[in-house]
């Protein structure tokens, strides 16, 4: 059995020879390694979708324990009241015109 050291080399010096650093280019391989990533992110999101609504379903997921201070948010009323006056100031004016229409002269004439 002989060993032939020139050849172990010639392997040895050809496997990290030239383009062993810069990757082959195989398209195969690449839209096998972008369809993993994609279906691994679509799974992901729905694993966590389906996590946030069955906590949500079961009103677990937006509670608090009560340690907190209570904030509580008031509605303001008067601004809501001045608004519907607003319009309901527009809608008279709105009538008037309709009854008494103004009476434009037509330069035209």
């Amino acid at each position: 059995m002989e060993f032939d050291f020139k050849k172990i080399l010639k392997k040895i010096t050809s496997f990290h020879g030239k383009g062993t650093l810069k990757p082959a280019i195989n398209p195969h391989r690449d839209w096998r390694t972008i369809l993993i990533v994609f279906v691994i992110l679509v799974l992901g999101a729905a694993a966590g979708s389906t996590y946030m609504f069955i906590q949500m379903e079961q009103d677990e997921l937006f509670t608090s324990n009560g340690d907190g201070e209570k904030r509580i948010k008031k509605f303001n009323t008067s601004k809501l009241v001045d608004t519907i006056n607003q319009f309901e100031q527009k809608e008279e004016e709105l009538n008037r015109l309709r009854i008494d229409r103004p009476h434009i002269i037509d330069p035209s004439q």
